[in-house]
């Protein structure tokens, strides 16, 4: 239950603000990667050590955000994309197996280089749908049509940050007189 909520959360944190918060996307990035790595690639079987794990990876990419920007960001977009393309294969059936790390790999780098080409957009574009991804696979709903509340919740949350960039971007460069610096 528990878990439930933090990932709706969680999903419901990047549907919105995905692309303000992009510091918290890239350290839940490497978060999950610490997780997942621990449990996959270095076989760690306690619970504490793979959260201990997760949470050390999530805040040295979370602190890795603030201090490279765009590498970090296209960083997450790697690791976004590759959990991105994963799920939703598993999501619609598709039994992908022995090819789940190079299936990563692929949707790792076009997320990555979707975010280094056009950062702002692919940001928004990629944290709605793992915002979504994070809601539709971890709260349970009633009916089973989670790949249509999927792109509806992708679509929601893709608008929703597109409008609000469009208006700090109006707000930003109509400053009143007032509110302007000295010497401008």
């Amino acid at each position: 239950m528990l878990n439930s909520v933090l990932y709706g959360v969680l999903g419901l944190t990047f549907l919105l603000f995905g692309r303000q918060l992009y510091w918290l996307f890239v350290g839940i990035a490497g978060f999950s990667v610490g997780l997942h790595g621990a449990t996959y690639f270095l076989l760690v079987e306690t619970k504490w050590m793979i959260v201990t794990l997760g949470l050390v990876i999530g805040i040295f990419t979370a602190v890795f955000a603030f201090v490279a920007q765009k590498t970090a960001v296209v960083l997450a977009g790697f690791i976004g994309g590759g959990f991105f393309l994963t799920s939703i294969l598993e999501m619609t059936g598709w039994a992908v197996g022995p090819f789940k790390i190079f299936l990563f790999v692929v949707g790792g780098l076009v997320g990555g280089v979707l975010l280094y080409a056009l950062f702002d957009w692919s940001l928004i574009f990629i944290t709605s749908l793992l915002g979504a991804l994070f809601i539709v696979d971890h709260v349970e709903f009633i009916g089973k049509d989670n790949l249509v509340f999927f792109i509806v919740l992708s679509a929601a949350g893709a608008i929703f940050q597109g409008v609000s960039m469009r208006k700090a971007r109006i707000n930003k460069k109509i400053t009143p007189p007032h509110k302007k610096k000295e010497g401008e």
